[in-house]
């Protein structure tokens, strides 16, 4: 979307002095008699409203904010921000027209968003740059050597979209102004409305499923046998299979928490007592067995690739793929003397977080 700007022009009258001092005159001093002749004043464009459409899953390269062109005549000027503190209207490092700058280059934007129900904020920094006649790369926004064939665009990077916490809508409205090369007040502002539409589908969509348990919480019995007169053990089994919400994941970050007194493993309890006996826990994955460290984050990798099978998940009216990572519970052999009777019980709590998805 393009934004309209109106410009004020200068009399013949001035125009036949600009020539002639074009001739005879130093050139940093047409720029200042260009200004006390112009007598310009600051025109407000309409407000440029953009809204923007993404996934926390699926972050785009670098999203275009908008791309204005403008034209006037012989007038050396920029694209500044008011202010270098106010991220309200957008800051930038600085506040005035430089002559040239590096090529290839960007202004920073540091631009404040709010989501609209939460009001929580972040700062994301936009890039500014210039295209214009005089190179054929970009510049930053402020600079003011060319005269010809100018066009700002504004754009935001991948990394600086990741930062959005949680999906919603995220609002900020960004205010540039126009300078004229030896002058302080604005030739034209520019105000934009941007709007961040942010989902998240794994999120809202990726489950852990028990498949033998449906909607309900699993109660898995450790399966405690008597080894011999004074020693026992276990083994357990629980199917478990992991749904990434259609996102594609490349991988899956996984972590496994117990509900321990003491310790590094797992451990069940006797309420009545400080009893406890100490199980293990193991992965299944793609036909290796990964030992789980309690509360230690672990990855789960080319999960596009592995093995998956269909699944109704509760709530659903079709089969999805999900892929199967069966837990093994595995009590070791402890003495039956050093344990009270009765009954033992303990929570695992198990959390999937995104990891990388598939191009």
């Amino acid at each position: 979307m393009k934004n309209k700007m109106k410009w004020t022009s200068m009399t013949a009258h001035w125009s036949a002095i600009i020539n002639f001092i074009r001739k005879y005159v130093y050139p940093a001093r047409i720029i200042a008699i260009l200004l006390m002749a112009g007598a310009t004043l600051p025109q407000v464009a309409d407000a440029i409203t953009v809204d923007l459409n993404y996934d926390k899953n699926n972050v785009p390269v670098i999203t275009p904010v908008w791309s204005q062109e403008w034209s006037v005549a012989n007038v050396l000027g920029g694209w500044v921000c008011r202010s270098n503190r106010n991220e309200n209207e957008g800051a930038c490092e600085e506040t005035h027209l430089v002559w040239w700058y590096a090529f290839e280059a960007y202004s920073k934007i540091r631009l404040r968003f709010r989501e609209q129900i939460s009001h929580a904020e972040i700062t994301l920094i936009l890039l500014g740059s210039v295209r214009n006649a005089c190179y054929t790369g970009v510049v930053h926004m402020n600079a003011a050597a060319c005269q010809w064939g100018r066009s700002l665009k504004l754009r935001i990077p991948s990394e600086e979209l990741a930062k959005i916490p949680t999906s919603g809508t995220w609002k900020a409205t960004l205010v540039l102004d126009y300078l004229q090369w030896g002058g302080d007040d604005p030739l034209g502002t520019s105000t934009t409305d941007i709007t961040l539409n942010v989902t998240d589908h794994f999120a809202e969509n990726a489950a852990i499923y028990f498949p033998q348990f449906g909607t309900a919480t699993p109660r898995v019995d450790l399966n405690l046998h008597r080894l011999n007169a004074s020693q026992m053990s276990g083994r357990a089994n629980l199917d478990m299979c992991l749904y990434d919400g259609g996102v594609k994941a490349r991988s899956l970050q996984m972590k496994i928490e117990g509900s321990n007194k003491s310790g590094t493993g797992f451990q069940v309890i006797k309420s009545d007592s400080a009893d406890t006996i100490d199980y293990a826990v193991s992965m299944n994955y793609g036909g290796r067995s990964i030992p789980v460290t309690r509360g230690v984050e672990f990855s789960l990798d080319n999960v596009d690739k592995a093995a998956t099978r269909p699944v109704l998940l509760p709530g659903q009216r079709q089969a999805v793929r999900c892929v199967p990572v069966p837990l093994t519970l595995t009590t070791q052999p402890f003495n039956i003397r050093e344990k009270r009777s009765g009954e033992y019980q303990g929570t695992l709590t198990v959390t999937m977080l995104m990891g990388t998805q598939t191009p």
